[in-house]
């Protein structure tokens, strides 16, 4: 639960002005709840909107740069030991990510998550956002 703490995926809308409904991107990074809720929000969005979502997951170039630095590095290993990772796990992270294919990620999602009892949370100015919210369902003050 903890690694969910600094959620690291985004959903971007990506245009502008009156394109803004017909493009909506969802992006995640490279951690496997990630890839989840990433996945599980496209297919929400698709489900309820009837709109495409363009997918970009797996942005396993962040990993790259997180650890182009000694503090990075640092972090890195503390991450494998704390979990008990085996020593090749940062030389072989980025090659594995990229071998997981999004129809993968989507079948895990079907399968181990049931989209009727999940929960979105949106943050902003509920003047601004309703509107484009109500699809998904009942919204809570």
């Amino acid at each position: 639960m903890r690694r969910l703490l600094p959620l690291l995926f985004i959903v971007l809308l990506a245009s502008c002005g009156e394109r803004r409904r017909e493009r909506i991107v969802v992006g995640s990074k490279n951690f496997t709840e990630q890839l989840i809720l990433g996945e599980l929000i496209a297919q929400q969005i698709e489900n309820r909107t009837h709109l495409p979502v363009e997918r970009r997951f797996y942005l396993a170039g962040t990993y790259i740069l997180q650890n182009s630095s000694r503090v990075g590095i640092a972090s890195q290993l503390r991450y494998v030991d704390l979990h008990g990772l085996p020593a090749t796990y940062a030389n072989e992270y980025v090659k594995k990510i990229y071998a997981v294919t999004p129809q993968q990620v989507s079948d895990a999602v079907r399968q181990h998550l049931q989209a009727d009892q999940a929960t979105i949370v949106v943050v902003g100015d509920r003047k601004l956002i309703e509107e484009q919210v109500k699809p998904f369902g009942k919204i809570v003050p």
